[in-house]
Order: structure tokens, then sequence, then C-alpha cells
């Protein structure tokens, strides 16, 4: 996925670490690869966005958006990740924040709102619709974690609303969640590395 993985980015799968960015990015893209109709913008794109960056994603963007059922986005703001996912066939776009502290909601998702308007121009002028997008928070996910386990429901975000499991996720296993990523990661590679890390509790 044009991705480096080393291996200090898969020991940030330990329980009680941050994952890291390369890893966060690599999650998402192989969900990308692996579904049709569901697509990925990178997060360093939307901070493009937040600075006014409307030209860019419309040179980044190459293929019709709007052929996708569900657009997810990774980002990390004030030290929290969360997912901001774009549903195209009810034109919401949510923000999968189970923190519900990164920042206002609408602050958060005004940039995409801009962009897929501009996008809908590019791709869809003779169909572009006058239909707002509207804009919304879930934070309905168990709340047994941490900041730390920030990206991990960000990636578990992604994950649930491809396969309609948003509302229905009663338990959170950082552990488990973490060696289940560590196995689809070495599937997506395709290769196993000479040193393979082993998922540490905290207690470890």
């Amino acid at each position: 996925y044009g991705i480096q993985l080393g291996y200090n980015d898969l020991l940030s799968l330990n329980v009680g670490r941050e994952l890291s960015t390369p890893l966060v990015e690599f999650y998402f893209r192989s969900l990308e690869e692996r579904l049709k109709h569901f697509a990925v913008f990178s997060s360093s794109l939307y901070h493009q966005l937040q600075r006014g960056g409307i030209e860019e994603i419309l040179k980044e963007v190459k293929t019709d958006p709007f052929v996708n059922r569900i657009i997810a986005i990774p980002v990390h703001l004030n030290g929290i990740w969360c997912t901001i996912g774009i549903i195209i066939s009810t034109r919401d776009i949510v923000v999968f924040d189970n923190f519900a502290r990164s920042c206002d909601p609408q602050e958060i998702l005004k940039p995409i709102r801009n962009a897929m308007i501009a996008l809908e121009l590019k791709f869809q002028p003779e169909t572009a619709t006058l239909r707002p997008w509207k804009l919304n928070r879930f934070t309905g996910w168990p709340v047994n974690a941490t900041a730390t386990d920030s990206a991990l429901y960000s990636c578990l975000a992604a994950h649930d609303v491809v396969f309609g499991l948003i509302t229905k996720r009663k338990t959170f296993d950082s552990e488990s969640l973490r060696r289940f990523m560590l196995g689809t990661i070495y599937k997506n590679l395709q290769i196993v590395p000479a040193v393979i890390p082993t998922i540490k509790t905290q207690t470890a």
C-alpha cells in the first residue's frame, strides 16, 4: 500500500502502547484492498483540508469517490485518534470518537463536508444535488478503554461501520483486538518477519 512498516510499528501493538500512525494507515488500506465500495482518504489529506486545501484533494482524488458506499478517514486530533465515516447513500458524515473530547464534531467535519461538495461538482456535475450533508458524532461503543486505545478504536470503527457492527459491539478487549490486527497485517504483508513480536499485556 506504499506504507513502510518497521519492527517498532509492530511493537506498538503491545497493550498499553498507542498504535503507530503507519500501522493505522496500513490497517485502513488493508480494508480498502479487501472490500468493494469502500475507500480510504489519508489522515494527511484531512489536515490539508483543515488548512483550506480543497485544491489538494481535487488533485489527489483521481477516481469518482461516489461509486463507493463508505469512505473512511483516520484522524489524529489533540492527542486522540478518531475515524470519520462518509456514508454516501444517506449523505451522512460521522465522527466515530468514543472519547468524545477531540473537539466540536461540527468543526471536525466541516472540512470534509466542503471537500465532498467540491468532489461532487468535479465528478458528477450533471447530477450534483443540493441535498445537505448531515454532520454527526457516534460515541456508542463500550467504554472500558483508555486514551492509549484511541488508535485501536479508530481501526475498529472502520471495520465495524463497513460490516454493519457499529451498534452491536458490547465489549472491548484490547489484547484480542491487537492480536487480530497483527494477524491481519501479516496476512496482508504475505511474509513473516524474521523476528515475530508477541503481543504483551501491561503486566507481562
